[in-house]
């Protein structure tokens, strides 16, 4: 009877498993049996033995093979590259797992189902929330290729313009940007309440100026009469003007993205610019002109 014993040898190259055989104390010395130690090498597979990693995401441990990780995203790679000396690797047990702080466990979880799809040979289905989660983390991961497929698939999702323009905005889409503002100027529908939550304030006060300045040709006034009088109904339309250079024009040089920031009225757009300070005159000479926004115009008499 014989036992084996395995002792792992860890070198440059690959890990490489001995495996000793000693024989039963009770074999025959003449034969074969007797051999009292035979080794033989073992080495890992390069492609298919994989590291497991453990991520702590809020109060729930997740361990997943680690080299999706590694070989999609820069971040991670640079992580485990870096020299630890002897402390011990974070993610390697439960007790000292890798921590995601700032991670929201929907989104990891709709992140692993893109990562780690669980069946053979059928596709996955994701919904709209998974796609942004997977954007979500795949841009703060910098995992390019995930980040595009998010970006192929999301838009046939996105039915919401202003939706769309939130995520432009949100994840620096920059080729989203002036169709997903030309479609909000020419709808039939107004600006909503639920329009803000996407794009914020400074972002739609800029779109409705355009809105005013795209009317139909059919533009009329309709009036309802109410105890308090007479009073105008506008209903502009959809119109078919292509805006795209007004939306340009209005917007060159505004737009700042900061990927993942989420307090739109301070991240989306940037209305104006400020104006250089005009050149010094005499007070009695210059007189304000009106100007646009805070970049202030002046016009001078002699």
């Amino acid at each position: 009877m014989e036992a084996e014993t395995i002792a792992t040898v860890h070198s440059p190259q690959n890990d490489i498993a001995l495996i000793t055989t000693e024989s039963a104390p009770h074999a025959d010395p003449g034969s074969d049996a007797s051999t009292s130690r035979t080794t033989a090498c073992v080495v890992h597979d390069e492609d298919y033995y994989f590291d497991f990693i453990i991520f702590q995401v809020g109060d729930r441990l997740f361990k997943v093979p680690r080299h999706k990780f590694v070989e999609e995203s820069v971040i991670f790679r640079s992580m485990s590259d870096l020299p630890l000396g002897e402390k011990r690797a974070d993610g390697l047990t439960d007790e000292q797992p890798l921590r995601l702080d700032g991670v929201e466990q929907a989104d990891f979880r709709h992140f692993l189902k893109y990562l780690y799809p669980r069946g053979i040979g059928r596709p996955v289905s994701l919904t709209l929330d998974e796609w942004l989660s997977i954007l979500k983390l795949s841009s703060l991961w910098e995992m390019d290729r995930i980040r595009n497929d998010a970006i192929t698939n999301l838009p046939a999702l996105l039915t919401n313009p202003a939706q769309k323009l939130g995520v432009a905005i949100d994840y620096n889409i920059e080729f989203w940007l002036v169709p997903a503002m030309q479609e909000l100027v020419q709808r039939e529908a107004p600006l909503s309440v639920a329009d803000l939550e996407h794009i914020g304030i400074e972002c739609a006060l800029r779109l409705a100026a355009i809105r005013e300045a795209c009317l139909p040709h059919n533009y009329r006034h309709s009036y309802t009469f109410g105890r308090s009088g007479i009073a105008p109904e506008s209903r502009r339309g959809a119109v078919t003007y292509d805006c795209q250079e007004r939306i340009e024009h209005d917007f060159k040089g505004f737009i700042t993205i900061p990927p993942l920031k989420y307090d739109k009225a301070l991240t989306a757009v940037e209305l104006v610019e400020e104006a250089p300070p005009p050149a010094e005159v005499p007070p009695q000479t210059a007189r304000r002109g009106r100007g646009r926004g805070r970049g202030r115009r002046f016009t001078y008499e002699d």
